[in-house]
């Protein structure tokens, strides 16, 4: 079953990358790309709700996660 998650940006812009853990042993990259300052997008995730997710802020090397996330939930990014 799909589902959606949005991805914030809590800080400065950049690129921000963002993997869903499919299973014990398979993680997905659902989104690559940039967010400014304070925007979100919606990403498309696989899978069956909650999963967890991993994040990087490319401007400043910064990792999150894992967060669980269920659909509609926000996943919010900081640098």
């Amino acid at each position: 079953m799909a589902f959606t998650i949005t991805v914030e940006n809590d800080g400065v812009d950049g690129t921000i990358e963002v993997n869903e853990q499919l299973n014990d042993n398979q993680v997905i990259q659902v989104f690559n790309d940039v967010i400014e300052a304070g925007g979100s997008r919606q990403v498309p995730c696989q899978g069956t709700p909650p999963k967890d997710f991993t994040w990087i802020h490319h401007a400043s090397n910064l990792t999150g996660g894992p967060d669980s996330k269920g659909d509609g939930d926000t996943l919010r990014v900081q640098s």
